[in-house]
């Protein structure tokens, strides 16, 4: 209920405090995240607005640390702002800055109907996190909506559903606390409440937002698999934390559910790690338990050994294929190599005895090594059963490292990775080559047909590749961005300016026998550029 109205009327009262500070300045370090810090010249306090689709959200942190690489700078029409004030918007879930040139709303929509728009007086967008080029010129506006009341709602309509959906704006959690308060039974339809029933509902609601308004608690619930934050006492679910500050509320409910989504990718992860490693040792002990196949062997290389050897001295060599008889009438065919002796080849095969004997041997020994490494990995798989948060669950995977046999999904780096990677702004991503290989890796197997393909014009450099969603160009200001890291990471670096081509990658092809990192380009354009990392980032 993090971007529940309420509790955006109640942050938005917490931002206030924030009079006197002016922003110094406003970056992403993480997609779809954006950090505002704000200074009053003593200390800075952080906005943090986050818009991934699923932990949503607007809150103030009192410390944050810019991350030295990948950060870039947004928003510099507010950079140097004095703070005004702040207001959420009513009935919506919209709140906004009032600064002393500018105006900032911060829309929490959802997803990627989430945004922050900064406006001049007149609400026209002149800067945005997400899209701006989009936005520019347009009128910052509100559609206005009809939110029904609950009797407005159908007589089917079940009771909970309607008061959750109602311009009481509740919620599904708290319109089905509501409905545990005062009594009535939830998933009844509305029809067939009785007018005294609808007075008590009626009544209910309104005490029940009086509750929020004017008497908030600021707490943190815990549900099967995620927290809940909540401005009242919440009977269905066991209490986790109270908090004096909204933000600290809403700030440790975010990073209990992402640490939540990890800890059950991490423990997923571990869990097949110990299902793998324990059957890939009873496979291996149950196959040197199984000594009938080696025995065998070494008989049979034996007794083949044995028949070659009495094989006449003065007889044509056989060629590839001997058939002899054993004392026990039973024939054995013999493979033969026919550029050696028959005695050389029966010391081959005697050779084979050997070994498998060595094998089998050494089999004996190793039993017991094995047998009390599936010890340990049941152990693991105890104690494993027992872990209840990701911090717990590191320690484990350090100190298991030697049962974790197989390298964990964890551990794998994806594909960006592999690569240095910018964030450019407005959604886009350039990934850089960091040696000829890599170049090579880059474009001819992470580039997709559409993406865009960067390199500095006559001279050597990394290949630079833009991520796009659509085969369009982005902005021309993102282009060019793309194309000055290509040209920082040239031997151009040096130059005032860099002609830089880009073309599809689809017009990008390795031809055959080249060089690693060596490819032929057609229908590019050039564009010249200052070489120069993204405002932020670092080498």
């Amino acid at each position: 209920m993090i971007r529940n109205y309420y509790t955006l009327l109640h942050l938005s009262n917490e931002i206030n405090n924030l009079s006197g500070y002016a922003v110094k300045e406003c970056w992403t370090q993480e997609s779809d995240s954006l950090v505002i810090e704000l200074s009053d010249t003593k200390t800075s306090k952080f906005l943090i607005f986050r818009s991934d689709g699923k932990h949503d959200a607007l809150f103030i942190r009192n410390q944050f640390a810019r991350a030295g690489k990948n950060s870039v700078s947004l928003l510099e029409e507010i950079t140097d702002e004095l703070f005004q004030s702040c207001e959420v918007f009513e009935k919506e879930r919209i709140i906004r800055i009032r600064f002393i040139n500018t105006l900032a709303y911060f829309v929490l929509f959802g997803g990627e109907n989430s945004n922050v728009f900064i406006t001049n007086s007149d609400d026209t967008i002149i800067d945005a996190f997400k899209n701006p080029s989009k936005h520019m010129g347009e009128k910052f506006t509100v559609e206005s909506r009809v939110i029904p009341s609950i009797n407005d709602f159908n007589s089917e309509t079940i009771t909970r559903k309607a008061v959750a959906a109602s311009d009481f704006l509740f919620g599904s959690i708290y319109a089905e606390e509501l409905m545990n308060n005062i009594g009535l039974n939830p998933d009844l339809p509305i029809g067939e409440l009785s007018g005294e029933d609808i007075d008590l509902l009626l009544d209910g609601c309104d005490k029940f937002r009086d509750k929020l308004i004017y008497d908030p608690v600021y707490m943190v619930y815990e549900d099967d698999d995620s927290y809940i934050f909540s401005l009242t006492s919440l009977t269905k679910y066991p209490l986790v934390k109270q908090f004096d500050s909204i933000s600290e509320a809403i700030g440790f409910a975010i990073s209990k559910n992402i640490s939540s989504g990890n800890f059950d990718k991490l423990s997923s992860d571990i869990k097949k790690a110990l299902e793998f490693s324990l059957s890939k040792n009873q496979k291996q002990l149950q196959s040197m338990r199984n000594d009938e196949n080696l025995l065998k062997s070494i008989k049979d290389y034996k007794t083949i050994g044995d028949l070659l050897m009495s094989y006449p001295e003065n007889a044509e060599h056989p060629g590839k294929l001997l058939e002899m008889e054993d004392e026990n009438g039973v024939v054995h065919k013999i493979k033969l190599e026919p550029k050696y002796s028959i005695y050389k080849n029966a010391t081959y095969y005697y050779q084979k005895s050997k070994s498998a004997e060595a094998e089998l041997n050494s089999r004996a020994k190793r039993i017991p090594s094995i047998e009390k490494k599936i010890e340990s990995i049941n152990q693991a798989i105890i104690e494993f059963g027992t872990i209840e948060n990701v911090k717990t669950l590191e320690k484990f995977k350090d100190k298991h490292k030697h049962i974790l046999s197989i390298k964990m999904e964890f551990e794998k780096k994806t594909p960006e990775d592999k690569y240095k990677r910018f964030e450019l702004g407005e959604g886009f991503t350039a990934f850089v080559g960091k040696n000829a290989s890599n170049n090579d890796e880059l474009t001819m197997r992470f580039a997709k047909p559409n993406d865009l393909w960067f390199h500095a014009r006559g001279t050597s450099g990394s290949h630079v590749v833009l991520k796009l969603n659509k085969p369009e160009k982005p902005p021309k200001h993102i282009l060019e961005k793309a194309a000055e890291l290509a040209a920082y990471y040239s031997g151009a670096r040096n130059a005032k300016y860099v002609p830089v081509i880009y073309t599809f990658k689809k017009f990008v092809r390795k031809p055959k026998g080249a060089n690693i990192g060596a490819v032929v380009v057609s229908k590019e354009e050039v564009i010249m550029v200052e070489p120069k990392l993204p405002v932020g980032a670092q080498d």
